[in-house]
């Protein structure tokens, strides 16, 4: 996956759990409302659970989570047609 951008910020991330895994369903980012479409791997590292998802824009975030600083989105890439 190509055009990306590595950010640090804070997200409202709206979701459950199925089992121990994290399941978002909607995110909130720079007051804009995205639903997620679907939910791709997960990882622990640096006490973070990393999440990878796609959002109905087709653009795809890795989300991350902890006790201590809550959601985060650290790395963010385009949807196909605007990566021209």
């Amino acid at each position: 996956m190509q055009n990306s951008e590595w950010l640090d910020e804070s997200i409202f991330v709206e979701g459950g759990l199925r089992g121990e895994m994290l399941v978002p369903r909607k995110v909130v980012w720079r007051k804009k409302p995205l639903t997620v479409i679907s939910v791709g791997r997960q990882w622990e590292e640096d006490d973070l659970t990393h999440v990878l998802v796609e959002l109905h824009n087709h653009s795809r975030m890795e989300l991350t989570f902890s006790h201590q600083l809550g959601w985060r989105v650290v790395r963010y890439w385009l949807p196909p047609a605007a990566a021209v």
